[in-house]
């Protein structure tokens, strides 16, 4: 106990003294403390200062050349400091200098908007003013509405109730009625099949009926060149007998057998008694019989016109037609033998043409159209006289008539109508004719006519200006009917010699330009051209009546979609088989030409057609290949037939649907998987109108689950 208290005393007293000192002086004196105190004042005290100021020394003057040290950094940093402040001081006063100018344009910009400002505010308050007083009126004028609604609701309540309970009536009655008009409508709908069947009829029996007006009219021209003959004959014999033999030549490509037209005395019965006391009659009563005969003809050929000119023994002889009296005809010409050549040249191409005239070269319709097989090459002919005709025909006014530009339009306009119309796998052209010829009146500008013809990869257009005064209208027809008849016969690529009759300075112009697939498939993008058919597979050993499209986006083609196609062709052997690809598409961009032929080439690899429309809707395409067999999925056919996509209105969906019915549009439908599951047509909730129009192709024909999108997915496409 007496060594703790003299070392806790000890350091106490002398804190700056090492512990282990005052330890040993406390374990020495640990009796007396005042003794162990006096010890470390006399002895241990002195010698722990001088070794504490000794280290401290050495401290100090290591701080001292630690504090020199960072004095000289010091000194270096604080010239450098000088002098960036110096930099920046020089800086800063140039900023300042630059702000002080701009702040003093600022300020009188500044000063500026603020006169507009303040004089904006006043604008604002007066019309706020204003608009506090209007709001004020309004609010009161709402007032008034709101209770004047309030008592209209009410009363619109109460009516409503009776309303709904009349509609549930109504609804009673037009379920009844509905019945009622649905077998009406089924009726009506077999009774028109009915009327479809017997109008087609009606066409064969009106084409069998022209035939034998056609023959009719020729038979009356013999009877009057016959006439005309014995007429002349009697002139000069001066009522002496008629014994000599007349003989036809050349009469007509439809005129009667070689048996018929005998060289030696005329033995046919006439209508006024036998040729041999022809003579015996009055002249007045031979016309009277030859007038009533020819009127009776021509009340039965529905609109041909009758009379023709026979040529007689003498080489290059016209004789005129005899009429009835008063009746002005104008005298005409058996066809020239190169003109019944070149079109029957023509007529053999198996090429197809649509025709729009207007202006002239109407004796060429006449020589197309009386050689045999005109059926197979005209497709349809219009005469756009009038300026509405024109207009609705190229779907705008021409700038001017008679031009370049509108033959072309004429041209185009005609080849997409022949590309419709034209039978499968067959050479498609359209003619476009617009003349300015000789009238009843004087022209002040040319007499010209240009003809055109289009056809897939061809646009060639012809243009003369005729010598004024040189013929009259019927001789300029005639030239221009020339020009159409060869402007034909260079686009059915046939060898025709064509005598022009143009005298020296009547030189015809003409130009070409023809159009490569990258145009071609542009042209069907843009809208100009209706489609471009590839023809891939080899040629067909019979005729087709219409076509099988299976339509589609083929990306990629696969066995699916060819075995889909062989089966629907084995159950539809009338059609000719081809694919067909939309270069629009209804919800995405137009497909690039170079996209389009990459697919085209699938089918060339594959052998099959396939025909590049811009039609992406099926109205559309039902308008575009009329009579066609389309070959959809049932996912497909569903869609058809839902309202939904008709923007809910069933009855705009049932008569776009019947539209494509009447232009004899059918759709084959195979089996497909909806949401999971295969469903066949028997699946589908198909109008009653619209049955006939869907036939399901059986699953045990054509089932295969493939997936054109797992398939790029595959490929990486």
């Amino acid at each position: 106990m007496a060594f703790k208290q003299v070392f806790y005393t000890l350091r106490e007293v002398f804190p700056q003294v090492d512990l282990r000192i005052l330890k040993a002086v406390a374990s020495q004196y640990s009796s007396d403390v005042d003794a162990a105190v006096g010890f470390v004042y006399s002895d241990v005290l002195p010698a722990e200062l001088l070794t504490s100021l000794y280290e401290s020394t050495i401290m100090r003057m290591k701080e001292v050349e630690l504090q020199e040290e960072n004095s000289r950094l010091a000194k270096q940093n604080a010239n450098k400091a000088h002098q960036n402040y110096l930099a920046m001081v020089e800086h800063f006063n140039q900023l300042i200098e630059n702000s002080k100018e701009s702040n003093d344009k600022q300020a009188q910009v500044v000063g500026e908007e603020k006169c507009l400002l303040v004089a904006l505010t006043q604008d604002l308050q007066s019309r706020l003013a204003k608009l506090s007083a209007q709001r004020d009126e309004a609010l009161a004028t709402v007032q008034e509405i709101k209770c004047e609604l309030d008592a209209r609701l009410a009363t619109s309540m109460e009516e409503e109730a009776i309303a709904l309970e009349d509609i549930m009536q109504t609804e009673k009655v037009a379920l009844l009625v509905r019945k009622d008009k649905e077998s009406t409508v089924g009726s009506i709908m077999e009774e028109s099949r009915k009327l479809q069947k017997e109008a087609a009829e009606n066409i064969l029996l009106r084409g069998l009926l022209l035939d034998q007006g056609r023959l009719i009219d020729i038979m009356q021209g013999e009877i009057s060149s016959i006439y005309a003959n014995v007429v002349a004959m009697k002139e000069r014999i001066s009522g002496s007998k008629l014994k000599s033999a007349l003989v036809l030549t050349s009469c007509s490509a439809h005129s009667y057998h070689k048996d018929d037209c005998k060289s030696a005395s005329v033995d046919t019965e006439w209508p006024m008694g036998n040729a041999d006391n022809i003579n015996d009659l009055p002249q007045e009563e031979i016309t009277r019989s030859l007038a009533k005969d020819h009127t009776t003809s021509s009340d039965d050929d529905e609109g041909w016109e009758l009379g023709f000119t026979m040529r007689c023994a003498h080489p290059g002889a016209s004789i005129p037609v005899v009429g009835v009296p008063g009746e002005n005809r104008t005298d005409r010409i058996v066809m020239e033998t190169w003109v019944r050549a070149a079109v029957e040249a023509i007529h053999s191409s198996r090429a197809q043409a649509v025709i729009y005239l207007a202006g002239g070269a109407s004796q060429a319709l006449g020589w197309l159209l009386s050689v045999p097989g005109a059926s197979g090459s005209v497709l349809e002919v219009v005469v756009p006289y009038s300026r509405a005709s024109m207009a609705q025909l190229l779907g705008k006014l021409p700038l001017q008539f008679t031009s370049k530009q509108a033959a072309e339009d004429m041209a185009l306009a005609a080849f997409n109508r022949a590309l419709k119309l034209s039978g499968p796998g067959l050479h498609v052209m359209g003619v476009g004719f617009t003349g300015s010829l000789a009238s009843s009146r004087p022209k002040q500008g040319d007499h010209r006519f240009y003809v055109s013809t289009r056809t897939q990869n061809c646009l060639r257009t012809s243009h003369v200006t005729l010598s004024k005064g040189l013929r009259n209208r019927e001789e300029e027809d005639k030239v221009s009917s020339y020009f159409v008849l060869k402007a034909i016969a260079d686009a059915c690529r046939v060898s025709a010699t064509i005598q022009s009759d143009l005298q020296e300075p009547e030189i015809p112009k003409e130009s070409v330009e023809q159009f490569d697939e990258d145009q071609e498939l542009q042209q069907v993008i843009d809208g100009q051209v209706c489609m471009k058919v590839y023809h891939f597979s080899d040629p067909a050993e019979k005729n087709f009546d219409r076509k099988l499209i299976l339509p589609g986006s083929f990306n990629p083609l696969h066995d699916g979609h060819l075995r889909l196609l062989e089966v629907a062709s084995s159950m539809c052997d009338d059609g000719l088989p081809c694919f067909e690809i939309s270069a629009i598409n209804a919800d995405k961009p137009p497909l690039s030409i170079a996209e389009i032929k990459r697919r085209v080439e699938q089918f060339r690899k594959a052998g099959k057609n396939v025909i590049i429309s811009n039609q992406p809707y099926f109205y559309k395409k039902a308008e575009l290949f009329p009579g066609s067999a389309f070959i959809i999925g049932a996912d497909t056919a569903a869609r058809l037939v839902n309202p939904k996509y008709y923007g809910g209105d069933f009855n705009r969906m049932l008569e776009i649907l019947l539209e494509c019915k009447n232009t004899g549009t059918t759709f084959l439908v195979g089996g497909r998987e909806i949401e999971g599951v295969f469903k066949v047509l028997e699946d589908l909730d198909i109008p009653r109108e619209l049955k006939d129009m869907f036939i399901s192709i059986p699953e045990e024909k054509f089932r295969m689950d493939i997936s054109s999108t797992e398939l790029r997915k595959n490929q990486g496409l």
